[in-house]
């Protein structure tokens, strides 16, 4: 059976309904069954949202359809971003300060000890292994190891 735009097939009920509002078309209910989404909505991973979350940025497409928007997830190494790639960070996770952009490890470094994990018998581990020198996990520790010999 086919149904008009806007609306979908029901087969238990066996009529077609509303899809969700969010949706220009869909394949069922709820905003996670869009195919498109309705004009105001911009299609995040697998949903269709009004604005994009924390995590994501605003993405424009141009083709001879006209410009098509969406949300696409921020770089792993931010926390939110205004663009792709690690230079467009606009917020960094805890334990990383933003530079022009980029998310770098905080530069507060502290003592290695053994009673921080992080720069304590994490760190010893790290320096054992020369992942400093291998550049594995250099984010986490490296500087304080370094600064500890």
């Amino acid at each position: 059976m086919t149904c008009d735009p806007g609306t979908y097939y029901n087969g238990h009920r066996r009529t077609c309904e509303l899809c969700h509002r969010a949706c220009a078309t869909c394949a069922g209910t709820g905003m996670e069954a869009c195919n498109k989404c309705a004009e105001g909505y911009f299609l995040e991973e697998w949903r269709c949202v009004s604005t994009c979350s924390v995590g994501y940025y605003m993405y424009e497409q141009t083709s001879d359809k006209g410009d098509i928007k969406s949300c696409r997830k921020c770089d792993h190494s931010c926390y939110a971003c205004t663009g792709p790639g690690e230079t467009n960070c606009s917020t960094c996770v805890n334990g990383y300060n933003l530079e022009a952009g980029v998310c770098v490890v905080s530069t507060i470094c502290k003592d290695a000890n053994e009673e921080s994990w992080a720069e304590g018998s994490f760190c010893v581990l790290v320096k054992k292994n020369n992942l400093c020198q291998r550049k594995v996990l250099q984010q986490l520790c490296c500087r304080t190891c370094s600064l500890k010999g």
